[in-house]
């Protein structure tokens, strides 16, 4: 057969124009004819145009080779005009410069007894593209970190890749022609494979954590994507799914879990979970719910055992407390440690109060027996206060607030021992929430004044010092008792801002006063108030401020408040001497009365408790005579100066003289009196008028 083909002119002119194909017929190194495919592909509008030009101004100077066009084009057509026909790959150029791949096809055909060259081209840019696509995936495939299972229709493995043998512990061989479940966990049940199923066909995806077994044995979490491949029918022929091991994303996230909602020292739920336990459990049952106990437990004496022996005993006591505990619970029910010695318990589904009531008593016998730490009996008990649900409250910060007015009960009556919520304590609570609105008020309107009592210089007989102390006058209720307003603000915390004012208050009394009159005001201080670490750059600032001496400023502090938080509170007095600041000890004598402690505590002024000195006068035998006088004694071999208080006869007077007392401060003298009133006091008062 002729490798030449001849074709008459309508004939080749129907072929060109039928075809979807880009065609072009080439004489004579110029184009004479090309079809409106041809056009489209290199961009031209008019036929014209590219019958002007010749076949290698559509092609770039360069192929994909590096070879010159203009020679390669001459060594194709001279295999096509040689055999007839030629198909090779080219690189073309459209109208725009842009360059694409095609595949062409010269064909040598007659036309009117002229030899011509037919040229087809096919555009392959997506075919290349695809092979690019291929390319990457592969490289993909075998480098990702990422495991990749590719299965067919009946989810039989036909391939992995080397991240899943990395994962599993599985090589290719092992895994190819298994199914692809076979390293099930037996985790997930038949619901959560149904539910996983039912979204690969509804929409062709899944995601989500699965729990799987590793070659070894060991059960790992790993996070999976499955999609569905369909072929050009729709219907599905592979499903290839990608996962990644999250195991040391879960052991952080646990962590970070742990670290949230967890106790460090006795791994209890700590009280943001045991807040959201309770309130899961209150929204989740309303008022249908049988009775539900809220248990407020308390150890007895805690810190007491933790000052004395040391905070590494009062940690193990902890420890071993909660598991004591612990032991007590049954899994249902929640324990956390809320804070410091205090530790709650959820009780549900015990089906009446008096379950309740008979678990509780059980909980707080078991930890009622002695603990060895270190080598050494520890003696402790519990006081345990309950609030029911939904009897009590719905609300679950209300059932926390009563179980602990129930806690505190208990200890009132001597510790070791259950207490139940009673109405009673809900008006307290309500008192306690009323009287905390009106400090608030109180504080925005400057109602908290300072009222100052004089303190007598028993050598000197002359007056100066005076002790600030804090009155709120509130104009709905009037004057409200300091015994009544100040528990209320330490509780709540706004004791700090009280303390602030009665700081700032006597700072304004001592500029009023004569420089050289060395008088000095003393404060007292809460036990948060010891807590507050900007505490000593506070008062400096003050002290600054209103341009006063530091010796003039004395802060009274309790026996009581030093021991919540020893170390602190000996650290930030001990900051406020080296500034210059005085530093009293207030109602001695009423609290652990410790030598030991004593020597611990950096303090200039010991004040005697009123207790002690009511009883002195009269009856030369009475035991606090013996006891004040003790005290005196004490403090004078430590160089620490007395303060007698609560003074109010003359007897009295004569007797703390009589022992070497340093200063009185009562009633005797003068009662607490405002600013203006304890100016014109002071004013108006002679060495005579101090009657001793």
């Amino acid at each position: 057969m002729d490798n030449n083909t001849e074709v008459s002119d309508e004939l080749s002119l129907s072929l060109l124009e039928a075809s979807s194909d880009s065609m072009l017929l080439i004489k004579d190194d110029r184009f004479i004819d090309c079809n409106r495919a041809a056009l489209a592909m290199l961009g031209y509008e008019h036929k014209d145009t590219l019958l002007s030009m010749r076949p290698c101004a559509i092609s770039p100077s360069t192929q994909a080779d590096g070879q010159c066009s203009n020679v390669k084009a001459k060594a194709m057509i001279a295999l096509a005009n040689s055999k007839g026909f030629h198909r090779f790959e080219w690189l073309h150029q459209r109208a725009t410069g842009e360059k694409f791949p095609v595949e062409v096809v010269l064909t040598q055909v007659i036309r009117q007894g002229q030899a011509l060259l037919h040229v087809a081209l096919i555009d392959i840019s997506e075919h290349e593209t695809r092979l690019r696509r291929l390319a990457l995936s592969k490289v993909y495939f075998d480098n990702t970190s990422d495991a990749i299972v590719v299965a067919d229709q009946y989810t039989q493995i036909i391939d992995v890749n080397p991240a899943f043998s990395k994962i599993t512990g599985y090589s290719r061989r092992e895994a190819v022609g298994q199914k692809s479940g076979f390293m099930g966990s037996g985790r997930h049940g038949a619901d959560f494979y149904r539910e996983m199923w039912k979204q690969l066909i509804d929409r062709g995806y899944w995601e989500g954590e699965v729990w799987d077994r590793h070659k070894n044995g060991n059960i790992f979490p790993k996070y999976l994507k499955i999609s569905s491949v369909n072929n050009r029918y729709g219907l599905v022929e592979n499903f290839i799914g990608i996962f990644s091991d999250i195991s040391e994303q879960k052991k952080h996230e646990e962590e970070i879990r742990r670290s949230v909602f967890f106790d460090p020292l006795t791994q209890l739920p700590n009280r943001r979970l045991f807040i959201e336990r309770i309130e899961h459990l209150t929204q989740q049952y309303g008022r249908k719910a049988g009775p539900i106990g809220v248990l407020a437990i308390d150890i007895d004496n805690f810190k007491l055992i933790n000052d004395t022996q040391g905070h590494s005993v009062g940690d193990q006591l902890l420890v071993r407390v909660a598991q004591r505990l612990e032991k007590q619970v049954r899994k249902s029910d929640t324990l956390a440690r809320m804070g410091g010695d205090d530790f709650m318990i959820l009780l549900e589904n015990c089906g009446s109060v008096e379950a309740i009531s008979h678990a509780a008593q059980k909980i707080t016998e078991s930890v009622g027996r002695p603990v060895w730490i270190n080598g050494q009996e520890v003696f402790t008990s519990i006081s345990t206060g309950i609030s029911l649900f939904p009897k009590d409250s719905l609300r679950a910060d209300e059932l926390i607030s009563q179980a602990d007015m129930a806690m505190y009960k208990a200890k009132r009556h001597g510790g070791d021992r259950v207490e139940f919520y009673a109405r009673e304590l809900g008006e307290r609570l309500a008192r306690f929430s009323k009287i905390e609105d009106g400090i608030k008020r109180g504080l925005k309107r400057s109602e908290f004044v300072a009222h100052f009592q004089p303190k007598i210089d028993l050598r000197s007989s002359t007056i100066s010092s005076c002790e600030a102390l804090a009155r709120w006058n509130d104009p709905v209720n009037g004057v409200v008792s300091p015994a009544e307003f100040i528990p209320v603000a330490e509780k709540s915390t706004l004791i700090e801002e009280i303390t602030q004012q009665m700081l700032l208050q006597a700072c304004q009394l001592l500029q009023q006063l004569p420089a050289d009159s060395n008088f000095s005001v003393s404060v007292n201080l809460s036990a948060v108030d010891l807590q507050n670490r900007e505490l000593d750059r506070q008062i400096t600032r003050l002290l600054q401020q209103h341009a006063l001496e530091p010796c003039q400023l004395e802060l009274e502090v309790t026996e009581s408040m030093m021991m919540i938080e020893m170390d602190l509170a000996i650290e930030m007095l001990g900051k406020l001497r080296l500034l210059g600041v005085k530093v009293s000890l207030d109602d001695f004598g009423t609290g652990y009365s410790s030598l030991s402690y004593l020597k611990k505590f950096p303090i200039d002024t010991l004040k005697i408790d009123r207790s002690f000195i009511k009883d002195i006068d009269g009856n030369t035998g009475s035991p606090d005579r013996t006891i004040v006088k003790s005290i005196i004694t004490m403090a004078k071999a430590l160089g620490i100066q007395v303060v007698a208080e609560g003074v109010e006869t003359p007897e009295q007077v004569a007797f703390l003289r009589a022992v070497g007392c340093d200063f009185v401060q009562g009633f005797y003298f003068a009662k607490p009196m405002p600013e203006q009133q304890l100016i014109a006091f002071l004013q108006e008062l002679t060495v005579d008028s101090i009657e001793l």
